[in-house]
């Protein structure tokens, strides 16, 4: 008891600290500031000394490594907690305070928050599971760690919603089309590259979006100074660690400042590009179950195009119907064969998780359906594994054996580290299944099996071939269990510098007819 109230004491202290900082800085030079930052580390060359001031030589496009390197995610949470602590703020531009625009600044900001978030995990942490606690950061970093790749995310994103369904379901619940929102979106982030902040009246008729479309697109992606500040108080107003509450810059990654002229700012670019290309998935799909079975088709589609066109040292094909009249049965989503064997058998899962699943120890308990999903692509996979050995699937012009192949359920979400935790649960779920379902499984049907997410099938798909793909999840399942694959493969090739472009990198005029025209 004695020691919670010492933790508690300690917090409140830090939290009181870290606040006063927060308010001592007006909102267009702190997100000014915040924008420098990450354009500092990531080799913008629009970071100039006017912006920045006092910068160490060495946090210049320093790594993840460097003790220069500002953390990204705790970036966004200081924006966060921007916002709430200044919720009560009048807005008054005044004069530049250039010591709000300094490293000295920055390093007293970061230092302050890492000390109350240390002080909050004495809290409320899991300190007795070390395990779980990994879970929790991995899903904070996990999206900065994973970096903006323009090309993929754009061209991926916008496959997977290419359907006129998706489309009319979009403009149903935002008003406006998804055509334009996307538009909209790219020039204001393109804009954002390049400078801290614009005018509202900058124009994006390059790219056919009027003025008047670009306030309704900011009107669903942004938010005025005190509606920003009223949200991120109300979605934050829970206790609990500061590193895990809700985000405002998720789904409203612009702000509007006001002039004159109003100031449009962009203080974490990555979250723009995001909002316009992954976050999409629950604008379009969420609550449309026709859209969500289309989105999930579409993925798997998209899955067996990216193998066809990556790893042509195999024939891929999609599901293959098989059975008999009265009891039909499908093949896992895809099959690629090699010498006259299944060498890989995917199953590919969309399903996406809540943010606050993966970050809040409380809520994990609600993660049983998603996990219950991975759990029945890996029986399918095995389950073709027993019917392959036992006769039920006769294609002998195909393939006749899949003993020596392995399985690969492709998430799009990623569970690299969260099945550190979950993979002896997974395995029993499986095994369940098949007794519920009165197949007999031997131990050579249950076959190699690794998850993988589709941002590491496609980092993947660009250096190795199918045999060394397969060679990584086997060793993967017998020694590097709860390792990222794309590592294990790696660690298996360190050799090996082939580095093929990405796929569909001149393709995007497919999804996004008017990107030839900038």
């Amino acid at each position: 008891m004695k020691q919670h109230i010492l933790d508690k004491n300690r917090r409140d202290r830090a939290r009181v600290k870290t606040r006063e900082l927060l308010r001592s800085s007006n909102p267009y030079d702190f997100f000014r500031l915040i924008w420098a930052v990450r354009g500092l580390q990531t080799g913008s060359e629009a970071v100039h000394e006017n912006q920045f001031r006092n910068v160490p030589p060495e946090a210049i496009n320093a790594d993840v490594t460097s003790r220069y390197y500002a953390h990204p995610w705790l970036l966004e949470t200081l924006a966060n907690e921007y916002l709430v602590s200044n919720a009560d703020r009048r807005l008054d531009r005044g004069a530049t305070d250039p010591s709000k625009l300094s490293w000295d600044y920055l390093a007293e900001l970061v230092n302050s928050l890492k000390n109350l978030e240390e002080a909050e995990t004495a809290i409320f942490g899991a300190l007795d599971d070390v395990l779980r606690e990994i879970v929790r950061i991995k899903y904070r970093q996990f999206h900065w760690q994973s970096g903006l790749v323009v090309f993929s995310s754009l061209y991926r994103s916008h496959y997977l919603l290419n359907a006129p369904e998706i489309h009319a379901n979009f403009e149903k619940e935002m008003g406006v089309s998804l055509d334009l929102f996307v538009r909209c979106s790219f020039g204001l982030w393109a804009l954002s590259m390049s400078r801290p902040s614009n005018y509202l009246t900058a124009s994006l008729e390059r790219i056919g979006v009027t003025l008047d479309d670009k306030r309704k697109v900011i009107s669903k992606i942004g938010y005025d100074w005190q509606s920003a500040t009223n949200e991120a108080s109300r979605i934050r107003d829970e206790d609990g660690e500061v590193a895990y509450k809700p985000s405002l810059l998720r789904e409203r990654p612009v702000l509007l400042l006001p002039g004159p002229p109003t100031q449009v700012f962009v203080p974490m670019v990555e979250l723009l590009f995001n909002r316009f290309t992954g976050n999409l998935f629950y604008d379009c799909v969420v609550g449309s179950d026709e859209c969500q079975n289309i989105y999930a088709e579409r993925f798997e589609a998209y899955c067996l195009k990216l193998l066809c066109a990556s790893l042509d040292d195999s024939d891929w094909s999609g599901e293959i119907h098989y059975g008999t009249k009265n009891r039909p049965q499908l093949t896992p989503d895809i099959l690629g064969i090699k010498d006259g064997d299944a060498a890989l058998i995917v199953e590919c899962k969309a399903k996406r998780v809540p943010f606050r699943f993966k970050a809040d120890i409380r809520a994990q308990e609600k993660l049983g359906e998603f996990i219950s999903e991975l759990a029945y692509g890996q029986y399918q996979i095995w389950k073709f594994a027993h019917d392959v050995r036992t006769g039920k699937f006769k294609k002998p012009e195909l393939f006749n054996s899949v003993s020596n192949g392995a399985g690969l359920v492709v998430t799009f979400e990623d569970w690299s580290t969260t099945l550190r935790d979950f993979r002896e649960t997974i395995n029993d779920m499986a095994n369940q299944k098949a007794i519920d379902k009165g197949v007999e499984l031997i131990d050579a049907d249950r076959i190699p099996t690794c998850f993988v997410c589709v941002e590491t099938l496609e980092r993947l798909t660009s250096c190795a071939d199918t045999d060394s793909l397969v060679e990584s999840i086997k060793r993967y399942s017998k020694d590097f269990e709860g390792w990222d694959l794309q590592h294990v493969w790696r660690r298996l090739n360190p050799d090996n510098k082939t580095d093929r472009p990405y796929a569909f990198i001149d393709d995007l005029q497919e999804v996004l007819p008017w990107f030839d025209n900038l």
